[in-house]
């Protein structure tokens, strides 16, 4: 994980304000954060986003997280022992979220969704009822190498909604753009009720 420093990152918890997480933060999230619909959040490549206990990340607005090949932005946690059940956080969670929303080379690991329906859907990334959303590029249960496993408790990537409330969205990209997603609890990527356009992804 990163090095957290107060004088150079955030503390986050609760409703989360429009804005941008820079190339200097380290984000330390101390309860569950939401993204409020009428809000965007753009984290920018080199960030680190450590969670510091069983907490989500909910997404009803807009977010982009930009990560580049060689410059990941990582979801994670700070625990030292990150396959204890009860401190693994729970994963990034698009429920409702605006059209386009997009994750780039990015790193998703040792998430676990978990608790009473829907709350245990998903793994690393939940995706319902909502459209356009871009899965691009990213390491979900790998390290950036795409083989040393920090996997998820569950599946990858979950996707649930019927058809018409979820359309659109995108797992995986070109060549340049290909996930990876490995070592986790479930399926690599689950559809439930609907369809989605996977391509140049590898699920191992």
């Amino acid at each position: 994980t990163g090095i957290f420093n107060p004088s150079e990152g955030i503390e986050v918890a609760g409703m989360l304000q429009s804005g941008t997480w820079t190339t200097s933060d380290t984000v330390r999230v101390m309860d569950d954060i939401i993204l409020h619909a009428d809000s965007s959040l753009s984290i920018e490549a080199g960030v680190y986003v450590e969670f510091a206990g069983p907490y989500q990340f909910i997404v009803n607005g807009l977010l982009t997280a930009m990560g580049e090949p060689g410059n990941n932005i990582v979801f994670t946690t700070i625990n030292n022992d990150p396959l204890v059940d009860s401190l693994r956080w729970k994963g990034i969670r698009f429920v409702n979220a605006k059209r386009g929303c997009s994750l780039q080379f990015c790193r998703i690991e040792y998430g676990w969704a978990r608790g009473a329906w829907p709350a245990n859907n998903g793994g690393g990334i939940y995706i319902s009822s909502c459209s356009d959303n871009i899965i691009e590029g990213n390491r979900i249960g790998t390290q950036a190498d795409g083989v040393s496993a920090l996997g998820n408790g569950s599946h990858g990537i979950e996707i649930i909604s019927p058809a018409s409330d979820a359309t659109g969205n995108v797992i995986g990209g070109s060549q340049a753009g290909a996930n990876v997603i490995a070592n986790n609890g479930g399926n690599g990527v689950q559809l439930t009720r609907q369809t989605s356009n996977v391509f140049n992804t590898t699920i191992t």
